[in-house]
């Protein structure tokens, strides 16, 4: 009985007259992919133009306050390091090159979110670098947080105008993860000193 009913579905079969061709596995390849494929409201790219850091003025008081700063700060560890120069040196030389930073003014990058990471002008980020990012508000600027995976890179910030932030989130969150966060101690204090 068994063996009719195998012999029958192999009769089945055969009057199907089905055969396999490259042009069927064109097509069931075709159907794999488009399941795989991200939904169609999904944007796989966008680009646009923005400061690469946020700028805060900085008048004449604000440096000469940062010099006055040094000179305590040097001359503090000058009195406790028994007049020991070489520190005393290089708390200024640091105070000096904050100087400089606070003094340059940021240029226009173009940002581009695509497949193959973040794109900040000729430079290039892979998804891969970080675990998850934070959307920000500086003083009423949108900004993206990016956070590393490894410990010693420090956190990416990319500035963007509040029309292009659906876009930017739509497809940053195809990568990597949202995350709630707020302003770190070290952010808060560069926002007071308006650096």
């Amino acid at each position: 009985m068994a063996k009719k009913k195998a012999d029958s579905e192999d009769a089945k079969l055969s009057d199907s007259n089905w055969t396999f061709s490259a042009d069927d596995k064109a097509a069931v390849s075709e159907g794999a992919t488009s399941q795989n494929a991200p939904p169609p409201t999904h944007q796989q790219s966008v680009s646009w133009t923005a400061s690469e850091y946020m700028a805060h003025d900085k008048n004449t008081m604000w440096f000469m306050g940062l010099g006055l700063g040094g000179v305590v700060i040097g001359g503090i560890v000058f009195l406790t390091t028994n007049h020991d120069y070489l520190p005393t040196f290089l708390i200024l030389a640091m105070f000096v090159i904050f100087g400089v930073f606070a003094a340059r003014k940021p240029e226009n990058l173009e940002y581009v979110l695509d497949n193959s990471g973040l794109k900040i002008g000729p430079k290039t980020y892979p998804y891969a670098r970080f675990k998850s990012f934070a959307i920000m508000d500086e003083s009423g600027v949108p900004s993206i947080l990016l956070l590393p995976m490894t410990r010693f890179m420090p956190p990416l910030s990319i500035y963007y105008d509040h029309k292009d932030e659906k876009s930017i989130v739509n497809v940053l969150s195809g990568y990597l993860p949202l995350e709630q966060r707020d302003h770190d101690l070290t952010d808060q204090l560069m926002r007071k000193i308006r650096f």
